[in-house]
C-alpha cells in the first residue's frame, strides 16, 4: 500500500449520513478518518484519534477486533461488544468491511456500529420469562404438553419427559402420538382432534404404558390456543396420571357389586329362610316335647337327640340364609368375647386331626354383638381353615385390644376394636381367587356352598367390623376379624334353672302358619298355659278386644313379626297398646336378623324369641314378662 493513500470518502457521504447505524472510517493504524452524524451522537467526535485509545481507553488496538481481522483476511467480520457510554454501558453490533484502492489493496476499514442494548434487554427479558415459565411448568406435578395443530410436540414439562423418557426422544419434530404411544398415525379416540375442530376443552381417559411395563391410565385435558382471528393454531394438554384413583374406582365398583350380590341374595334367601325356620319350629318343637315324653327310654332319647342335631345342622343353614336378608339388623349385646372364641373354635374342630392354639390377650374388651352371629363368623372362618388341612396341622387364633386412628391405612372408623386373627398352615387362596372368596356361591371345594364366608363377610359389615383374607400359596391362610370394642360391661348372667310349668296365664299366640300354631300352644300348654290362636293381626286385635270386654283378659300375647297379605306383629302390637297400654308382646320371627327383632323395645315388645324355638326358648322368652 502507498504511504498517506488518501480515503475518497466525498462521493460517499451523502448515503453514509443517511444511514441509521453509526459508521466510522479507520486507517491501517486504526486512526479514525471519518464518522456520520450518527457515530457523533453515539461516541462523540473523535476524527484524528486512534479507535482504541477512544473506545477501549487502551494503548494498542483491541484482541478480536473486527478492523483488524478485515485488514488480515480481507473479509467482513462481525463482532459484538459491551460500549461505555457515559455512566452506562450499550450493547452494540460491529460489522467491518474493507476500503480498496484503485490497485485493490486495503487501505482503510469502514466500521458499522449498531445499538442493540434494546434488543439485548428484550431478549434477556425473554430469557427470563422463558426460565420463569419452565420453571413454573415443571414444577406442576402433573404432564403439560404443547402441540401444534399438526401433532408436533413444541414444549414439554418435566414430569412429562419423565413419564416417557423409555419412549422416542423428544429431540427435533416428533409427533405426540409417536412419543406417547409409539403410532404411526393419530389415535382412535383423540381429545387434541376435537380441540382442534370444535376450539373447546375436551377430555378423555386414555392408557399408557409407564417404564416399569405396568399400564396405566391418563385423564387428558386438551385446551385450545386461540389467536387473535380466532383460529386454532395449537393444543395444550394437561394430563394426570389417575392410575391409583382408577384402581381404587373398580375396587370399589367391585365391592359395590358384591353388596349387591348379598343383597339381591337376601331377597330369595331371606323369603325361603323365613319358611324354613317355620318347619324347623314345628320339628324342634315336637323334638324338644317328645324328649319329655320319652322320660327314662334311653333309646328313644338318643335318636331325638341326634335328629334334633340334625335340626341344629338345618337351623345354621337357615341362619347363614337370613344373614343376608336385606335390611337385617343383629341382635347385639356387650359380651365378652373370650368363651365364645373357644368355644365357636372347639365346636368347629370337634373330630377334626387339625389342632388349634390360642392365643387371647388378658383384660379383652367387651364387644357389642350378636353372639349368635359372631360365634357363627369363628365357626366359618375355622371350619374353612380345617378343610384347608386335610392331612392336618395347627389353626393359630389370636386375639387382643387394638385402637384404630385417623393415620390406619384400614378403613374403619376411630375408635377401639377386638382384633381376631385366624391362621392356618394349609395350601393357600390363589391370587385370582381371593378377591372373591366373599362372593355368595363361590367355593372351589366340592363339597361347599359358597355361602359360609359369605355369611361371614356380611355379619361383620353388620357389626360396623371388618374382615379381610391375606394369603400365599403355599403359605396359607391369615384372616383378620375387627369388631368394635363396647363401652359397657357384658352382663354376668346368674340364674337358677327353673321349672317350665307356670301358673296358668292366659296366652294369645299369632302367627300365619298352622303348624306352628299348633306347636307352640301344645309346648305352652305342656308349660300350663291357657292358649287362644290367631293367623293374622286382625284377628288377634278382635280377640283381645273381645276377650277384654268378656273380663277375661289375655296375660300375654305371642306375636310373629311377618303375615304375607296380612297385619304382621309390628303394626299388631301399635294397635293392642292402644286397647292396652300395659300389654306384654313378645316378637317372633324367622328373620333373626331384623331391625325390629334387635331393637324390640323401643317398638312396643317386652320380649323377643326367634325361630326355630323349642320349648325351653319359648319358655324362657316368657318367663321375662312373668318373673
Amino acid at each position: 500500500m502507498k504511504e498517506n493513500n488518501p480515503v475518497d470518502i466525498k462521493k460517499y457521504i451523502e448515503v453514509l449520513e443517511a444511514l441509521g447505524d453509526a459508521i466510522s472510517i479507520q486507517d491501517r493504524d486504526y486512526k479514525v478518518l471519518y464518522q456520520n452524524a450518527a457515530h457523533i451522537e453515539m461516541i462523540g467526535r473523535h476524527i484524528g484519534e486512534y479507535c482504541y485509545e477512544v473506545y477501549e481507553k487502551r494503548n494498542h488496538r483491541c484482541d478480536g477486533c473486527p478492523v483488524a481481522l478485515t485488514f488480515e483476511n480481507g473479509g467482513r467480520n462481525y463482532a459484538e461488544r459491551t460500549a461505555p457510554v457515559g455512566d452506562d454501558h450499550i450493547h452494540v453490533e460491529i460489522t467491518s468491511s474493507p476500503i480498496r484502492d484503485s490497485e485493490g489493496n486495503i487501505i482503510a476499514g469502514i466500521e458499522a456500529v449498531r445499538d442493540v442494548t434494546a434488543r439485548k434487554h428484550a431478549e434477556e427479558k425473554l430469557k427470563k420469562s422463558k426460565t420463569f415459565l419452565n420453571t413454573v411448568l415443571d414444577s406442576i406435578q402433573d404432564g403439560i404438553s404443547v402441540l401444534d395443530t399438526d401433532f408436533n410436540i413444541i414444549r414439554v414439562n418435566k414430569i412429562m419427559r419423565q413419564w416417557y423418557e423409555h419412549m422416542l426422544p423428544f429431540e427435533g419434530t416428533k409427533k405426540c402420538y409417536e412419543v406417547y404411544h409409539g403410532r404411526s398415525e393419530p389415535c382412535e379416540v383423540c381429545p387434541t382432534i376435537k380441540t382442534i375442530k370444535s376450539g373447546k376443552l375436551e377430555m378423555e381417559k386414555v392408557p399408557f404404558v409407564k417404564k416399569e411395563g405396568e399400564t396405566g391410565t391418563l385423564e387428558l385435558f386438551s385446551y385450545p390456543i386461540i389467536d387473535e382471528s380466532g383460529e386454532v393454531t395449537g393444543v395444550v394438554e394437561y394430563v394426570r396420571d389417575i392410575t391409583d384413583q382408577e384402581k381404587a374406582r373398580k375396587s370399589l365398583e367391585e365391592e359395590t357389586i358384591k353388596v349387591q350380590k348379598l343383597e339381591s341374595t337376601g331377597v330369595l334367601a331371606g323369603g325361603i329362610a323365613h319358611d324354613f325356620n317355620n318347619i324347623l319350629t314345628a320339628i324342634l318343637g315336637n323334638i324338644s316335647m317328645a324328649k319329655i315324653f320319652a322320660e327314662s327310654n334311653e333309646k328313644v332319647i338318643n335318636c331325638l337327640i341326634e335328629a334334633e342335631k340334625a335340626s341344629m345342622r338345618a337351623q345354621d343353614l337357615s341362619q347363614q340364609l337370613l344373614t343376608f336378608s336385606k335390611g337385617g339388623e343383629p341382635i347385639k349385646k356387650p359380651t365378652k368375647i373370650t368363651e365364645l372364641i373357644k368355644d365357636s373354635a372347639s365346636f368347629s374342630l370337634t373330630g377334626s386331626n387339625v389342632k388349634c392354639n390360642l392365643f387371647i390377650a388378658d383384660k379383652l374388651w367387651p364387644v357389642n354383638i350378636d353372639e349368635g352371629q359372631i360365634s357363627q363368623v369363628i365357626q366359618n372362618v375355622v371350619k374353612n381353615a380345617d378343610q384347608a388341612m386335610p392331612d392336618g396341622g395347627t389353626v393359630i387364633i389370636q386375639a387382643e385390644n387394638k385402637t384404630i386412628s385417623g393415620n390406619d391405612p384400614l378403613p374403619l372408623k376411630e375408635g377401639k376394636y377386638v382384633w381376631i386373627t385366624i391362621k392356618d398352615q394349609g395350601g393357600g387362596i390363589p391370587k385370582k381367587h381371593i378377591a372373591k372368596i366373599f362372593d355368595p356361591y363361590f367355593s372351589t371345594k366340592q363339597e361347599g356352598s359358597g355361602l359360609g364366608l359369605a355369611a361371614t363377610f356380611s355379619i361383620v359389615k353388620k357389626h360396623d367390623g371388618l374382615i379381610i383374607a391375606e394369603s400365599e400359596p403355599g403359605e396359607g391362610t391369615t384372616f383378620h376379624i375387627y369388631l368394635p370394642a363396647s363401652e359397657k360391661v357384658s352382663p354376668v348372667k346368674k340364674r337358677a334353672k327353673e321349672k317350665l310349668l307356670q301358673s296358668g296365664e292366659k296366652i294369645l299366640i299369632m302367627d300365619d302358619d298352622q303348624a306352628v300354631l299348633k306347636i307352640a300352644t301344645q309346648m305352652l300348654n305342656m308349660m300350663g298355659f291357657k292358649t287362644e290362636t290367631a293367623t293374622n293381626g286382625q284377628e288377634a286385635v278382635a280377640l283381645y278386644k273381645k276377650a277384654q270386654k268378656d273380663n277375661c283378659p289375655f296375660d300375654a300375647v305371642v306375636l310373629d313379626l311377618t303375615v304375607p297379605g296380612g297385619m304382621g306383629g309390628k303394626e299388631t302390637v301399635k294397635q293392642l297398646a292402644d286397647i292396652d297400654p300395659e300389654v306384654k308382646a313378645v316378637v317372633s320371627s324367622g328373620y333373626a336378623n331384623d331391625s325390629i327383632m334387635a331393637d324390640y323395645k323401643r317398638h312396643g315388645f317386652r320380649s323377643v324369641v326367634s325361630k326355630p324355638y323349642d320349648i325351653e326358648k319359648l319358655g324362657e322368652a316368657l318367663r321375662v314378662l312373668f318373673d
